[in-house]
């Protein structure tokens, strides 16, 4: 029994550790800044606070309640009945309640301007992960791309220890100067710092990665190295309709919406209201007990209320007006920041395929017929530095070109809003 527990208990431990060693890719980390950032929980918490409030919308003015006396004289003496004169005495105490009742129009109103409030900040949440997004995917390529430099850095200095150590063999019968083996050495040193500073730069996208994710833990995962460029060729044809869902234009629309149902809800402040009011009279020293039963209207189309609620209407509707042409302004900006960078980011990706198909491998040739050349005694060593030196510059800067497309590519899936 004791065997199968620990079995069990060791077939757990394999599988916790191996889920932990998986490297975390692009979309789990999109995933787990919408599920664990504050950011989102900050916007579900407004859209909840709005939903709930507009369960309220429809409730009637509370009831008012008043008592006390009534036509009452000053004078005690005269509250008793003249039994005298037969005359009754004076005053009574009265007890009152009033009740207005709301406009059925302006509940059914107030109740879809409320209901309605909530739809914005659902939409100002898009936007705002939208951002996170962005930034997400650049601390990811960054990662990438240094964890692909650092692996061309450790293959440069194998070969460079190849060459020391044949520039050794060689100084010992005579053939290479001691200055030789100097320079390969500061050209490791250089390798070796290029390194660290690259080291440093990772750990720096890490935190800022584990930052978003809310999860300290995540820095120290191991990061996926996949980089995920996209033909956004489909996306930039046919971008019309990507721009006019972004979640800050629709959030927009969705505010100029909400004017048109607060104008409609502000007419029906201009209805008559009408209320009931009812009181009960207790006297004493023989009078009869009385009662009051009376109707109330409210009129706010009198010309002494009536302008304020008309100039209410008035702004609301320029408000629309101006909250129309910043949703015009945001498209023409995005219209126009959309093409810029695609004609950016078309040519950063023909640049890499010169790298590709004719840089690179030109230079891999040359490096090793240079070492080939070197190693048969007809070239000198500064022939093959320089060939391995091209060779190196050339990756590290070949890199630098992926990540400045993948940049490029983030950004316009920011303004695309695709994720």
């Amino acid at each position: 029994m004791r065997k199968n527990r620990l079995s069990v208990f060791a077939v757990f431990l394999f599988f916790c550790v191996k889920t932990q060693a998986q490297p975390l890719r692009l979309d789990q980390l999109l995933d787990s800044i919408a599920a664990k950032n504050p950011v989102a929980a900050m916007y579900q918490a407004k859209v909840r606070a709005q939903d709930e409030a507009s369960k309220g919308a429809r409730s009637w003015m509370p009831p008012e309640f008043s008592t006390g006396f009534w036509m009452t004289p000053y004078n005690p003496k005269h509250w008793q009945r003249n039994t005298e004169h037969g005359e009754p005495g004076m005053g009574s105490y009265m007890l009152s309640g009033q009740q207005i009742l709301p406009n059925k129009r302006r509940l059914n109103a107030e109740e879809a301007y409320m209901k309605a409030m909530s739809s914005v900040t659902d939409k100002e949440k898009e936007f705002a992960l939208n951002a996170l997004y962005a930034q997400a995917k650049k601390a990811y390529y960054e990662n990438a791309i240094i964890a692909k430099k650092l692996s061309v850095l450790e293959q440069n200095e194998q070969i460079l220890q190849l060459m020391l150590r044949n520039i050794e063999l060689r100084h010992q019968t005579g053939q290479e100067p001691l200055s030789a083996y100097y320079r390969l050495q500061a050209a490791q040193g250089q390798l070796q710092n290029m390194q660290l500073m690259l080291s440093g730069q990772s750990r720096q996208q890490r935190i800022l990665i584990a930052t978003l994710m809310n999860s300290p833990q995540a820095a120290k995962l191991e990061m996926d190295t996949a980089l995920n460029i996209k033909e956004l060729s489909t996306y930039l044809q046919n971008h019309k309709p990507q721009l006019n869902n972004r979640s800050d234009v629709l959030a927009i629309g969705r505010e100029i919406e909400l004017r048109s149902l607060q104008i409609k809800l502000e007419e029906t402040r201009l209805l008559p209201e009408f209320g009931v009011r009812y009181d009960h009279m207790l006297a004493w020293g023989g009078q009869p007990w009385q009662f009051s039963l009376m109707g109330m209207v409210r009129l706010p189309l009198a010309r002494w209320s009536a302008p304020m609620y008309k100039a209410k209407q008035e702004s609301l509707k320029w408000e629309a007006v101006s909250m129309q042409n910043q949703q015009q302004m945001i498209l023409l900006e995005a219209e126009g920041m959309l093409q810029s960078l695609q004609t950016e980011w078309e040519a950063q990706r023909e640049q890499i395929k010169v790298f590709e198909k004719a840089i690179l491998p030109a230079l891999r040739n040359n490096f090793r017929a240079t070492r080939l050349a070197y190693e048969q005694n007809t070239a000198e060593l500064p022939m093959l530095f320089e060939a391995w030196d091209q060779l190196n510059t050339s990756y590290l800067n070949y890199w630098d070109q992926v990540l400045k497309m993948l940049l490029l590519q983030v950004e316009l899936e920011k303004i695309l809003e695709v994720k």
